[in-house]
């Protein structure tokens, strides 16, 4: 972009409205200025924000692999139980047939005394 500050000062001497160019001229530069210092603080900003969002992203890992020893040791844990229920249901299933074998066994006696 062509630079029109030698013009603007020329015609500046010429004419007021020329003048009130030249000032204008410097005020957008002081507002360019002062947009260009709050972007940069806007940005640091934004930076810190960023390492922040990812300190919590590593501690929501952390977090996450916490989650997964605590799921495994829950699957181990779970397959245990099956295994103890499995051996319940085995011996349960066990005692009740020789509670019927008992009973079975006593009626037996029992019709066998009733008829002699």
């Amino acid at each position: 972009m062509p630079n029109i500050e030698p013009r603007i000062a020329l015609e500046a001497t010429a004419d007021p409205q020329t003048a009130d160019a030249a000032m204008l001229l410097g005020e957008l530069r002081s507002l360019k200025e002062d947009l260009h210092a709050r972007f940069q603080q806007v940005d640091g900003r934004l930076q810190r924000i960023d390492g922040r969002f990812q300190q919590v992203e590593g501690r929501l890992l952390q977090i996450d692999g916490r989650f997964l020893q605590i799921d495994g040791r829950f699957l181990q844990l779970k397959s245990r139980f099956q295994h103890t229920d499995e051996k319940i249901d085995r011996h349960f299933a066990l005692l009740v047939g020789i509670l019927i074998a008992a009973i079975a066994t006593f009626i037996t006696a029992l019709i066998a005394l009733y008829v002699r």
